[in-house]
């Protein structure tokens, strides 16, 4: 990865430094998979060096440590890398990183939810150009719902007029750039909607379900992009206990 740690070359010299303190000792040993998504041969040659630095632990009188090395792809990928202990990242939030072959993967509920009030509905001749820029004219006579949610809550700004909000169970197209602090979704189609109403961004409403990493793919990104520029504007609900349930975000308004 380049980031921190030390380079094979670099590990006896390291063990020996350690093994000199008195007030220090080597209790693991660990790798960070720079593609266990997507590059097997990759992920493999990486396995492999990180094998011979083991083997060079016990040349330097250091047989036993806990080693780990597996994020959640690699704990789907690469069960013979579980080693000791693994460190599983999106997988703890029910989340699942875009895999490059298939794998058996347990039944994970994603753990965050992203719901926006909504503050006002109105209907909009055919033509109107919508948001700045007016990058959505309105094909029809439409009625449009206003989300108080934007891309200073962490909504992302290049997800304008490419992805969906569910709303009464049923996608709703975001129309129109947006905004800071709110956004536009054409409700021409569900009626019923009215101000007040609680939309869907990330989550299930019904039969449809919009997982973040959907929103990650639309984007060519991370899921761990869209998660983390979720803000401090938008207020946490915790539902059940901490240790068996996440919690849900909702934006404004």
């Amino acid at each position: 990865m380049g980031r921190n740690g030390v380079s094979p070359t670099e590990l006896g010299e390291l063990c020996r430094a350690i093994q000199s303190e008195t007030t220090l000792r080597l209790d693991g040993v660990m790798t960070h998979f720079a593609d266990a998504e997507q590059s097997y041969d990759g992920t493999l040659a990486q396995l492999g060096t990180f094998e011979r630095a083991i083997g060079a632990l016990t040349k330097e009188g250091i047989p036993s440590v806990c080693r780990h090395a597996c994020n959640t792809a690699g704990i789907l990928l690469y069960p013979e890398a579980h080693y000791d202990m693994v460190r599983p990242g999106l997988g703890v939030y029910g989340l699942l990183p875009q895999l490059g072959k298939p794998a058996a993967s347990p039944p994970m509920v994603p753990a965050l939810e992203l719901r926006a009030r909504v503050l006002l509905v109105r209907k909009m001749a055919r033509g109107t150009r919508l948001s700045y820029g007016g990058t959505h004219v309105l094909p029809r006579d439409s009625k449009i719902a206003v989300l108080g949610i934007g891309y200073g809550d962490g909504l992302p700004w290049h997800l304008s007029n490419k992805c969906d909000a569910l709303l009464h169970g049923r996608r709703v197209s975001i129309v129109g750039r947006i905004c800071m602090d709110v956004c536009l979704v054409d409700v021409t189609d569900v009626p019923a909607v009215r101000a007040g109403d609680i939309a869907t961004l990330i989550g299930v409403e019904g039969t449809e379900r919009i997982r973040a990493e959907d929103l990650a793919r639309t984007l060519g990104t991370t899921e761990h992009e869209i998660t983390t520029r979720l803000g401090s504007r938008l207020p946490r609900l915790y539902t059940g206990s901490v240790l068996q349930s996440g919690g849900s975000s909702f934006g404004g308004g």
